[in-house]
């Protein structure tokens, strides 16, 4: 992901992760939620494009917890 696919993401992301067409994995977010992953750690922001166009994405993080392996 490079910063030029922030608003392509975020736009896809409203469209995909709604109550009505994702009940089970629906939860809110806001409107920071693309540009703190990315900005927190870039190497987890993936991109799918196909014929030039973004048809995917993946944001991750890693999360630290004390006592864990």
């Amino acid at each position: 992901m490079t910063i030029d696919d922030l608003a392509d993401v975020f736009d896809l992301g409203e469209r995909l992760f709604s109550a009505r067409h994702s009940p089970n994995t629906y939860r809110t977010g806001d409107e920071y939620e693309v540009t703190d992953f990315f900005y927190s750690d870039t190497e987890f922001c993936l991109v799918a494009v196909h014929e030039g166009r973004l048809i995917g994405f993946a944001l991750g993080t890693i999360i630290d917890k004390a006592s864990s392996a």
